[in-house]
């Protein structure tokens, strides 16, 4: 295996820091702010309480693959919005920014019942 690979896996098992950005918080608060019906409700899903636990990489993964399945689950076209879910690999800020402005209006969207193009 190749030094990204080892480098990668130290970065996703790193514990989590106190200083560290809660991004399921900071989502959880821009859920609430844009107005979807339950900003709470996804905080019980284990992929999301584990990464309640993890360190911003880590959290960055689990969110997403979170997101891209609920946005694939539905009837609607989500591609733009499950695009702005790969960011994975940049800051935790950009990630939280690019989750903020291209994700969350599809989401709340949606959870509202919202299914229009």
């Amino acid at each position: 295996m190749s030094n990204k690979i080892f480098q990668d896996a130290e970065r996703l098992s790193a514990p989590r820091q106190a200083d560290d950005v809660c991004l399921v918080s900071s989502i959880t608060t821009a859920l609430a702010v844009a107005g979807h019906p339950d900003p709470n409700g996804w905080q019980s899903h284990p992929k999301i309480t584990k990464a309640l636990q993890s360190n911003p990489s880590l959290q960055m993964m689990l969110i997403s693959d979170y997101w891209r399945v609920f946005l694939g689950g539905s009837p609607t076209d989500t591609q733009s919005a499950r695009f702005c879910l790969s960011a994975i690999n940049g800051h935790p800020n950009d990630y939280l920014v690019a989750f903020i402005k291209g994700a969350i209006p599809t989401i709340v969207k949606i959870a509202r019942g919202d299914t229009t193009q």
